[in-house]
């Protein structure tokens, strides 16, 4: 699934290139740092949210996202992750996935009498630490950003709003 999220992405990026971003264009590296943001980086980050990846995967996937943004900007391949991203405005693909990770947790916690909230709550507070879960994952990120406990957000949702600005200022 991540190969094809790449190549998906790459086919996109590609398909914009002719209007003027291609390297040999001379075209605003702002301009398609926005396309990308706006159009490329939806098509790879699709459907992996759910995905429960190890650290290779996302490693792949932050590697791929982090040469992306450095060619669009046409910075040299050795310029540092932080100096990239700091550049471009953006955030790295990991915490831009981990964003999308906890706004699916968020509707999650709004579904109160649906069976993936009680698996949630029976995920969270029964099974083993080292088990591979989503919903531990999602703890592992709560605990990361210094976010509210996974069960607490369970059983007392925050607005949709609220929550993503927390999400948002946390990550950052």
């Amino acid at each position: 699934h991540i190969l094809q999220r790449i190549a998906s992405h790459k086919k996109d990026l590609r398909a914009v290139c002719p209007v003027g971003l291609a390297r040999g264009h001379r075209g605003n590296p702002a301009a398609s740092l926005r396309v990308h943001q706006l159009h490329a980086a939806p098509v790879l980050l699709s459907g992996v949210a759910t995905l429960v990846l190890n650290k290779a995967e996302k490693n792949i996937l932050e590697t791929h996202y982090k040469c992306t943004v450095q060619q669009l900007q046409r910075l040299h391949p050795r310029t540092p992750r932080a100096v990239v991203y700091f550049l471009a405005g953006c955030l790295p693909g990991e915490a831009v996935l981990h964003c999308r990770q906890l706004g699916l947790f968020s509707m999650i916690c709004h579904l109160s009498g649906d069976p993936l909230h009680s698996h949630a709550r029976f995920i969270l507070s029964s099974a083993p630490p080292k088990a591979k879960s989503w919903f531990q994952q999602v703890r592992d990120l709560c605990s990361q950003y210094d976010l509210p406990s996974p069960l607490q957000l369970l059983d007392n949702p925050q607005p949709k709003e609220t929550f993503k600005k927390l999400i948002k200022t946390k990550v950052t």
